[in-house]
């Protein structure tokens, strides 16, 4: 066991701790202590704040940064280093945080409580004052039927089938705070309340706001389950604040809010369950201020980090102390950026190679497949092994992938057959939870066991790929003690834990990626990707992705991926399915996954023809735009227009995002071809990305969307480097760039290409247009060759305007066609 997981284990197996003196280091952090609360000066940015009877734990599941010391000053009820000044108030020890650079107040703590349960655990709250205006992002992976921004909406951070917690939080002033428990915690919980007979509550709204309800649900049922909470209110219409109507295992709680309503108002909410089941109701009430407060009923002690006091805040300086905190994400290779083919199971290798040899034939790009479950053969659970009657030669099956231009992903589980070999190597290392076919990956000997296995059994085949399944065993029942202590402490760190274990099992310089079922705060840094729910095939699962995709970025994991089409594919027409890939190719990962067989041809050849042209072609043409947008820029891939817009309007849209530094996406989410959309002002105008419309109206309008178009739009002064040849698949690099320049402002934008596959070498490329010059500039290249750079290429130019360089193919006849060789030029517009 490393040292660190021994210090640990001690830690929550209540072994008796010395009290911190002064002077202490933690990780790198001086600590300040003030009474019962010890101040930890990690950075000039970073604070952590711990509470309990002895003093910090030694470490941090989710943070792995080793932090230097910075300068500081201490004060009697002070601490100042050169970004923030920390107040202890000498009574009550609320701490109190103040960008010094701009002489704001980022973080005010209203309330904490620690309460010892004896055994060294304790129960913990914390709340925040948040400033007017103030919004709050973050969570992860939860249930929010109609919003993003969670300022005072209730919620639960608990694994389930359908959710998985980021107990990360980013703040619209700049700062960021991440929760340090693996315990479930319940969030801005607050008053519950009580129904009639007739499923109903009224009450009398005092002031103008939003109000939020949560369902609570405490039996979980496996079959057909309806969930909904009505708003009727006397000055509006009827509202719908959560809806649930899912075959897929409920979460453990479903949250909504509504839109503002009036003081003065008389309301009630109606609640429907199908079938009568338990549920609780919590409902916080718009208040003169806005809180966010944090419960873990049982935890080691009361620990959160604050990263803030930048000079020039936002959401993006914000989302960044995720990973600043909890390990900063490997380059993703190239291909996961393409398409992927995946669904429950293959059942044969001659099958999987079939779908993707039919791809190729239709002319469906295609950049990787996936072996779901059961290829094991006979096992009802994984074992690992393959069966030698179906998949006869496994390596012969990866070359053929390899050999149609496709990576080959695989599934992989945490639960093994109690029959097989590899259980009784664990066994022997006491490697599962207790009374569970689970392994332990708190027990670092059970961890490095399993990866060996998985990289026997997967990785040596030549897969490219794990997908990590069924990684949430805990769901909602009682948790099982862990190798560090009670189940309870780390009942949300599960698949932090089953992902780091996989961190070092890609070949070589090879980039390592982890597809996972489930997630938490920190899976990033080992390349975990986090797939999104198994829901049902229907327009409300495609209007919560959009929400949740939103979520989890903002949450600070920058890779998630939809369930595209729903998972049981009960009923889903055709329309459904093509608006459903137009949104999915503007999120990080593009992953069509369903129940039985879901390839797209089943839905018929103009299906086939609508996904091609209105989604998977333009995925690709924008790919050199996309891939850069990943590597270089600082923020989320996709995220809600708060992170660039200062607009009142912008706060509450769940169904339009920005992808890239250039593009908004209002997809469809409705079988009506007509949709409201609002463009936010920027001083370079909108440009329609089919039409190349200019000007196109400000504010909020009614468009019209084809089947085969989805609502895209460009920022003015934007430039937009695409692949100048239609492709099948990924390639590191393109022969022929084609660069789209919207005149009407000044702009730039920096091309990132590298191998796609090795950690080896990437150069940069820098557009600038000068709008007043009318010309575009091209730096000379920059970075490490790698292999397969290419020295010289063709430029396409394309200058944008009404029905010229529209629409998801390159453009026949651009403007320039330049060569670049890798040294400085200037294009003129004439």
């Amino acid at each position: 066991m490393s040292l660190y997981r021994h210090a640990l284990s001690i830690i929550v197996t209540w072994a008796v701790l010395v009290e911190l003196a002064v002077g202490v280091e933690v990780k790198g952090c001086p600590v300040e202590v003030f009474g019962s609360t010890s101040i930890l000066v990690c950075g000039p940015q970073t604070i952590r704040v711990w509470r309990g009877d002895k003093g910090p734990p030694s470490d941090s599941l989710m943070v792995s940064r080793n932090f230097t010391p910075p300068s500081y000053t201490k004060g009697v009820d002070s601490i100042l280093t050169k970004s923030l000044s920390v107040h202890i108030d000498s009574a009550t020890e609320l701490v109190t945080i103040t960008n010094v650079v701009l002489g704001l107040v980022e973080l005010q703590e209203s309330t904490h409580k620690v309460s010892s349960l004896g055994n060294g655990t304790f129960q913990v709250f914390q709340s925040f004052e948040l400033q007017p205006g103030e919004l709050l992002y973050g969570g992860g992976q939860v249930i929010n039927c109609n919003n993003i921004d969670i300022t005072n909406v209730p919620m639960r951070l608990h694994h389930s089938t359908a959710t998985s917690p980021i107990s990360y939080f980013a703040s619209s002033l700049g700062y960021g705070i991440l929760w340090d428990s693996n315990a479930v915690t319940t969030v801005n919980e607050n008053a519950t309340i009580a129904f009639d007979t007739n499923g109903e509550h009224h009450f009398n709204t005092s002031i103008r706001g939003r109000h939020s309800f949560e369902i609570v649900i405490n039996k979980h049922p496996l079959s057909q389950s309806v969930l909904s909470l009505t708003l009727i209110c006397s000055d509006r219409q009827p509202q719908s604040i959560i809806y649930w109507n899912s075959t897929a295992a409920m979460p453990p709680s479903i949250s909504g809010r509504s839109s503002p309503i009036e003081g003065g108002s008389s309301c009630k909410v109606i609640l429907t369950t199908q079938p009568q089941q338990p549920v609780t109701v919590y409902y916080n009430q718009p208040g003169h201020s806005s809180k966010l407060s944090l419960r873990a009923n049982m935890s080691s002690g009361l620990s959160y980090y604050y990263h803030g006091g930048f000079v020039t805040p936002g959401m993006s300086s914000a989302v960044v102390g995720n990973q600043f905190l909890t390990g900063v994400t490997p380059k993703q290779p190239l291909w996961s950026l393409g398409y992927i083919q995946s669904k429950t199971s293959y059942r044969s290798q001659q099958e999987l190679l079939k779908s993707l040899s039919t791809h190729r034939s239709l002319g469906i790009p295609i950049d990787s497949i996936v072996q779901g479950m059961g290829y094991w053969g006979s096992h009802n659970e994984w074992g690992p092994q393959w069966n030698p009657t179906t998949y006869p030669n496994p390596e012969g099956m990866s070359s053929a992938v390899h050999d149609q231009h496709a990576r080959l992903v695989v599934n992989s589980w945490v639960n093994y057959s109690q029959s097989s070999t590899f259980a009784t190597s664990l066994r022997g290392i006491d490697g599962f939870l207790p009374n569970t076919t689970f392994y332990d990956p708190f027990n670092d000997a059970a961890r490095n066991l399993s990866a060996s296995f998985v990289a026997t059994n997967i990785k040596n085949i030549g897969a490219d790929c794990i997908w990590l399944d069924g990684n949430s065993p805990f769901g909602v029942g009682d948790l099982p003690r862990t190798h560090l202590g009670p189940g309870y402490l780390f009942s949300n760190a599960y698949p932090l834990e089953s992902v780091d274990a996989l961190k070092n099992t890609a070949a070589g310089n090879k980039r390592n990626l982890v597809l996972t079922s489930a997630g938490f705060t920190g899976i990033q840094r080992s390349g975990g990707c986090l797939l999104g729910i198994n829901g049902d095939s229907n327009w409300d699962t495609l209007r919560q992705d959009i929400i949740m995709s939103l979520a989890v970025q903002s949450s600070g994991l920058p890779c998630w991926s939809s369930t595209v089409g729903g998972y049981n594919r009960r009923g889903i027409t055709s329309l459904l399915l093509v608006r459903w890939f137009q949104f999915a190719v503007f999120t990080p990962m593009v992953r069509n996954h369903g129940l039985g067989d879901n390839e797209i041809w089943i839905y018929g050849n103009e299906t086939v023809s609508q996904i091609i042209q209105s989604a998977l072609s333009l995925r690709y043409q924008l790919m050199p735009y996309t891939y850069s947008s990943v590597i270089e820029q600082a923020k989320p891939l996709q995220r809600p227009l708060t992170f660039d817009y200062v607009d009142s309007e912008v706060a509450a849209l769940t169904d339009q995002f920005m992808f890239g530094l250039s593009l908004l996406v209002a997809p469809m989410t409705s079988a009506s071809n007509t949709r409201q959309v609002y463009l936010p002002f920027n001083f370079g105008g909108w440009y329609d990305f089919h039409t190349g419309k200019y000007n196109f109206p400000q504010g909020w309008s009614t468009i019209t969307s084809p089947i085969n178009e989805v609502p895209l739009y460009v920022i003015g002064g934007s430039v937009i480097v695409t692949d100048g040849i239609p492709r099948q698949h990924t390639v590191a690099c393109s022969e022929v760039l084609e660069v789209r320049v919207y005149i009407g402002n000044p702009g730039s934008c920096s091309f990132y290409e590298d191998d796609g596959e090795t950690t080896n070498g990437g150069t940069l490329i820098y557009f600038d247009w000068s709008d007043s010059a009318d010309i575009l500039r091209v730096s000379e290249r920059s970075g490490t060759p790698f292999n397969g750079m290419l020295t010289n290429r063709t430029l396409h130019i394309v200058f944008v305007r009404e029905g010229h360089g529209i629409g998801p193919t390159p453009t026949q006849n651009p403007d320039r066609i330049v060569a670049y060789n890798g040294t400085a030029i200037s294009i003129s517009r004439y």
